[in-house]
């Protein structure tokens, strides 16, 4: 495996990689600053960053079944969509994803505008305020169980752990309403669909 910079990375390389970047939750300026500093590219920290923030949006793809998932949830319920990254970042990825086909402009909820994010039990509030719908009868889908699932709890809505990993060292921590591993069983617990 090679990167733009014709460095080629080992298995090991891959793991430090994956194990710095906390699944994507690791402070996004100090990730590429160790990033850059591990594997001496010439570009700071920052700067791949930004340059990271301006490509991977083109890399992000939705597949068939998540595609009907949120037609099917889209028919019978509001739906939104809650992530935290800033407002360059997410809304690339949303973009490029066609993501936004499925959510309504006013249903997009992103904390770099919100100078709020998860697991502040208060983004959840006032996305449910915003939505114009109940907490108590709000269902929360996420794969992150401190950011969407005990967040969303703590806010009042009902939750759904998105469980894809085989890892479940934070399972033990869990309070969730439902569990499933892919989003393609979210349909038959809400009891829609074909």
């Amino acid at each position: 495996l090679s990167s733009p910079f014709n460095i080629a990375y080992s298995k090991h390389d891959w793991i430090d990689i994956f194990h710095k970047n906390e699944k994507g939750y690791a402070e996004r300026i100090l990730f590429f600053s160790w990033l850059s500093d591990r594997f001496a590219f010439p570009i700071s920290g920052p700067l791949l960053w930004d340059a990271f923030q301006s490509s991977f949006g083109h890399c992000i793809n939705v597949n068939q079944t998540t595609k009907r998932c949120l037609v099917e949830c889209n028919d019978k319920y509001k739906i939104a969509l809650l992530t935290n990254g800033s407002s360059k970042n997410q809304r690339h990825k949303i973009e490029h994803s066609g993501l936004d086909t499925f959510f309504s402009p006013s249903a997009i909820f992103i904390s770099g505008e919100l100078d709020l994010e998860k697991p502040n039990e208060e983004i959840f509030k006032l996305v449910c305020n915003k939505m114009k719908v109940q907490p108590k009868r709000t269902l929360s889908v996420g794969d992150h169980l401190a950011n969407d699932i005990l967040a969303a709890q703590g806010s009042g809505l009902k939750t759904c752990w998105l469980c894809r990993d085989t890892d479940h060292r934070d399972e033990s921590r869990a309070s969730y309403d439902y569990r499933i591993s892919k989003i393609d069983e979210l349909p038959t617990l809400l009891n829609i669909g074909s």
